[in-house]
């Protein structure tokens, strides 16, 4: 099957789980990438499907939307794929000229931040297109599509899968620290992590914090941590490689996170990284949002509060620090539940089929 795979950016600037997609489907996938169409195509010369469209007055002139839809047909695409939904939006009418099965993967702030739902109106287009198919990351997503008038059977619910190599870690829960990893942003709510850290050291001020990324709140938590005194416990070491990341893994005591659904109305979808370090073994203390708690059950593979509850998530850390055998035993049963139910293998098996289904559908 030929597929279009759809971007807003080229490959070597798209998230892990999107590159996953390209080097993993069984599909010929030809990659389309950037904010507009006619995205990255050359132009080329008009076809006789062009020329027909033109005279039935579907297409009125060599637009950047018949640009592309020539370049569909002439590739005999059979099928699109969107990353996003306000790709999936931009990919819309092309797909309506050519009749082609549309699949939408959403990923998180797309199905749920304010702005993007008033500008989109809620999808509305979207969602009536007959031969579409909708990708949820997360239950609380697709409750989520559903509020906002998506039919449930275009619904397809598929969690992302952690590298086969983190299930590989033996951790040593070696050093008497915390890791935590990603943008420094609203909805991942570092600062929140800071302060109910900060509480552990009132017991415990030996504890060190590794909190990895860059994003626009990085100073602010930098400036946090100066003022509350604590410069020597928590290390910010920015940007770093996914081996960088399995050597904090393979170290740490527990993966840490404090995800919130942030006052513009975004939210995670399924955080990759909360795979990731259950994958390598360690118990995941973070909050009950999106689709954390489909994958870290509460005092089974982690420990879960609710969204900024900070002395909760303090006795969390505690928790972890002063029960280390039993803090171990649930890290590696949360390593047994992601290795039985949501590996690479599982998610792009399942996203196979889905997009098979949906390339079937008339």
């Amino acid at each position: 099957m030929k597929v279009a795979f759809i971007t807003n950016k080229p490959y070597e600037d798209c998230e892990t789980f999107i590159k996953a997609q390209v080097d993993g489907l069984p599909f010929k996938m030809l990659h389309y990438w950037g904010r507009k169409i006619p995205f990255n195509i050359e132009a080329t010369k008009p076809s006789i499907l062009f020329s027909g469209f033109r005279k039935l007055g579907l297409i009125k002139k060599k637009s950047n939307l018949s640009r592309f839809v020539e370049d569909l047909h002439l590739k005999n695409i059979q099928l699109i794929f969107a990353q996003y939904g306000m790709m999936g939006e931009e990919v819309l009418k092309a797909c309506k000229i050519l009749n082609l099965s549309l699949v939408v993967h959403f990923h998180g702030h797309d199905a749920v931040r304010k702005s993007v739902l008033e500008h989109y109106e809620n999808y509305k287009k979207l969602f009536s297109y007959e031969r579409l198919t909708i990708i949820s990351v997360s239950k609380e997503m697709t409750k989520r599509l559903i509020a906002i008038g998506c039919p449930e059977h275009k619904i397809a619910y598929n969690v992302y899968g952690p590298a086969n190599n983190y299930l590989e870690l033996k951790p040593r829960y070696s050093k008497k620290q915390f890791i935590s990893i990603g943008r420094f942003v609203d909805k991942k709510a570092p600062h929140l992590t800071i302060l109910a850290f900060n509480e552990l050291l009132k017991n415990h001020n030996d504890v060190v914090l590794i909190y990895a990324g860059d994003g626009v709140l990085l100073d602010s938590c930098k400036d946090l941590v100066e003022a509350l005194g604590i410069s020597e416990n928590v290390i910010f070491p920015g940007r770093i490689t996914p081996n960088e990341y399995q050597n904090y893994l393979s170290e740490s005591l527990a993966y840490v996170q404090h995800s919130i659904e942030a006052q513009d109305g975004d939210m995670e979808g399924t955080p990759v990284s909360i795979l990731e370090a259950s994958a390598a073994g360690l118990p995941v203390v973070s909050t009950i949002h999106a689709g954390i708690p489909d994958i870290i059950l509460h005092e089974q593979t982690g420990l879960l509060s609710g969204e900024k509850d900070i002395p909760a998530m303090t006795k969390h850390l505690l928790w972890v620090l002063e029960n280390p055998q039993e803090s171990q035993i649930m890290g590696m049963r949360g390593k047994r539940k992601i290795e039985n139910n949501y590996t690479m293998s599982h998610y792009l098996n399942n996203l196979t089929k889905i997009i098979e289904i949906a390339n079937a559908k008339k």
